[in-house]
């Protein structure tokens, strides 16, 4: 699961971390089956709506006035 995570991070695939996930189980049950369908989702999402909800987090919160 680490290997999985590692490859992901250098190669910028977030769809590697529930796949980790479901490695690092200590039992495959079917929860850590479904844990591929988010996968999936995540494998999905375009680039640019990922690198656009990091830099959206990244932002401070404004002041309150």
């Amino acid at each position: 699961a680490i290997v999985v995570v590692i490859w992901g991070a250098r190669t910028d695939r977030p769809w590697t971390v529930p796949i980790a996930s479901m490695l690092a189980l200590p039992v495959l049950w079917m929860v850590g089956l479904s844990m591929i369908v988010g996968a999936l989702a995540v494998a999905r999402w375009p680039a640019q709506r990922r690198a656009a909800a990091i830099r959206a987090r990244s932002q401070p919160e404004p002041a309150p006035a």
